[in-house]
């Protein structure tokens, strides 16, 4: 087998394993968030309803200390 294709093949790998590990530990939980706070809001865009919501999820969603 060819150096350059096993090279390229470990770049597709790592490519994809960086993609993978990007959706599952920032834009899951961050998708997450936002969906609870678009449940909080019932329907109200206001940016006055996203901060209450936001704020009264932000405990909840805090780590245990």
């Amino acid at each position: 087998m060819n150096n350059s294709l096993v090279e390229l093949v470990a770049m597709i790998m790592f490519f994809i394993s960086v993609t993978a590990l990007y959706y599952v530990f920032i834009l899951g939980p961050r998708e997450a968030v936002l969906y609870e706070i678009m449940e909080c809001m019932e329907g109200d865009n206001s940016q006055e309803a996203y901060n209450i919501c936001h704020e009264k999820l932000r405990p909840s969603r805090a780590s245990p200390s």
